[in-house]
């Protein structure tokens, strides 16, 4: 399993200062919607440049002008842009197209999509790379535990998840203990950010944390 460490709602002297001792170690640094939203596009082509052996996935969240705005990021230097499942076919169609001209790739955030087993059939037959399953940081509380989100992950693997060409990502939450719990399913990217990002110092302990067990 890839790590993705998910920088977001972070002042950037701090995610450089996890990069700095992290980089190392993750596959994946993903540049998040609202540290995009603050500080603008330019701040893909920052990460690039001081950072460029990594993979940058742009957290994007495309829903229209699939060309247009991946093509944006694309330019900066990101890697994977991401577009809402929710999309249209043919935003997502143009995201795609997109990527393959700059030979780029491209992930499907499956976020607010409650039943997304069908969703997930016909965004491998539109191409996408990767299936992001993620619930979002407002509902990571009240009554939808681990539990419940791990028996929903279950389903999808074991309707879909040896589909075509198409590779899981799993967000939400994870740590230690809960990547042990979704290893069983083998997905291609674990997706963690405030195990490691919420912490003052440590960061790579934490990091290695997540190695030890992937």
């Amino acid at each position: 399993m890839k790590i993705q460490l998910a920088l977001d709602r972070l002042d950037l002297k701090k995610c450089h200062d996890i990069l700095s001792e992290t980089s190392d170690l993750i596959d994946i640094v993903e540049i998040g919607t609202s540290l995009i939203f603050e500080h603008g596009i330019k701040i893909i082509s920052d990460f690039r440049k001081r950072y460029p052996a990594l993979i940058l996935l742009a957290d994007t969240k495309i829903v229209d002008s699939g060309d247009f705005e991946s093509r944006l990021f694309y330019n900066q230097g990101a890697d994977i842009v991401t577009v809402l499942g929710l999309a249209s076919d043919n935003t997502i169609l143009a995201v795609k197209a997109t990527a393959i001209a700059y030979r780029k790739k491209v992930m499907a955030d499956m976020i607010g999509i409650s039943k997304p087993i069908d969703r997930i059939k016909q965004l491998a037959d539109l191409g996408i790379d990767y299936v992001c399953l993620h619930q979002g940081i407002d509902d990571q509380s009240g009554d939808k535990t681990f539990e419940k989100k791990l028996s929903a992950y279950t389903e999808v693997f074991d309707n879909v998840g040896s589909l075509k060409h198409i590779k899981f990502a799993i967000a939400g939450g994870l740590n230690p203990d809960k990547i042990e719990g979704i290893k069983h399913l083998s997905p291609e990217i674990g997706i963690v950010g405030s195990y490691i990002t919420s912490k003052n110092e440590g960061w790579r302990e934490a990091v290695e944390s997540i190695k030890a067990v992937v």
